[in-house]
């Protein structure tokens, strides 16, 4: 039986403020469907830190595979949250504080 691709959804800034959400499937990399996406204030402001070194952050402190990346807010810092498989140790979520790169918590999801 063939399994139904799997796909990351990205949403990406664009310079004028608006956004895309792309839907890229994980094995073979394509853009497989391109849709306009409404952005929270959270997500209209460019993170100083980018988003492989937010997942360099969060995998060096709960290594294992990332399944999710999210840009949102922590008690009003702008965070990204990493979302980190760590097999038999569970799925943790990892805040990264998007300005200074260092990690605000780890929580474990249940």
């Amino acid at each position: 039986m063939e399994r139904s691709p799997r796909f990351w959804e990205v949403t990406v800034l664009r310079e004028d403020g608006t956004g895309t959400e792309l839907y890229i499937n994980v094995t073979n990399e394509e853009v497989a469907r391109e849709d306009s996406a409404r952005l929270g204030s959270e997500q209209r402001e460019a993170p100083a830190v980018p988003a492989a070194d937010a997942i360099g952050t969060a995998v060096g402190e709960v290594p294992g595979r990332v399944v999710a990346l999210d840009l949102g807010t922590e008690r009003g810092a702008l965070v990204w949250e990493v979302l980190v498989s760590a097999g038999v140790g569970g799925v943790h979520e990892v805040y990264i504080d998007a300005a200074t790169g260092e990690i605000v918590k780890v929580e474990r999801e249940i």
